[in-house]
C-alpha cells in the first residue's frame, strides 16, 4: 500500500485498457477517465497483436479502433432497435448490456461521428488522438445507468 492508504492496484487502473478493443469499450460506454487513459496507452505505447509484433503505427491503431467503435456501436444499436433479437454469445451478451447505456437515437448520432471519423481518415484528413479524447469527452457519461430507487411512503 502507498499513496495515502490506497493500494497499488487502484493507483496504476490507467495502464490497462491497451488494445482498441477495450479502448472501443470504453469509448462506448461512456468510461471517460478509462476511456482517456486507454486511447494515452494506446498510442503512445501500441498494443501486441496476436502474432506477437507490436503494433505502433497510428494509423494502424486508428484503423483498427474505428473498426471496433463501429462494431460495438452497430451492435448496440441493432439491439436497441430489436431487444432480445441476439443469441446468448459473449459479444451478444456484452452488446444487450452495452444498449441500455444509452437510447437508439444516441447509438445512431455516435455512429455518425464514428462514420465522419471514418471518412476523414480515408479521405486523408488525419485521425489522431485528440480526436478521439473530444469523442470521448462528448460522448462521456456520468456513470452508469442507476435502477430507479423504491419509492418510500412518507410518514405524516
Amino acid at each position: 500500500k502507498g499513496g495515502g492508504g490506497r493500494d497499488l492496484k487502484a493507483l496504476v487502473a490507467w495502464t490497462t485498457g491497451g488494445s482498441p478493443w477495450s479502448v472501443a469499450d470504453h469509448l462506448l460506454a461512456g468510461d471517460l477517465p478509462r476511456a482517456l487513459a486507454g486511447l494515452e496507452v494506446l498510442y503512445r505505447g501500441g498494443f501486441q497483436e496476436k502474432s506477437g509484433k507490436r503494433l505502433l503505427e497510428p494509423a494502424g491503431i486508428t484503423s483498427l479502433l474505428l473498426g471496433a467503435l463501429t462494431r460495438g456501436a452497430s451492435a448496440a444499436l441493432a439491439e436497441r432497435s430489436n431487444p432480445g433479437s441476439g443469441g446468448n454469445s459473449p459479444g451478444e451478451k456484452a452488446a444487450r448490456a452495452r444498449a441500455e447505456l444509452r437510447a437508439a437515437g444516441d447509438w445512431h448520432r455516435l455512429l455518425e461521428e464514428v462514420a465522419a471519423l471514418e471518412r476523414r481518415m480515408k479521405t486523408g484528413g488525419g485521425v489522431a488522438l485528440d480526436d478521439f479524447a473530444r469523442f470521448a469527452l462528448a460522448w462521456s457519461r456520468s456513470g452508469p445507468p442507476r435502477a430507479k430507487a423504491p419509492v418510500k411512503a412518507v410518514k405524516r
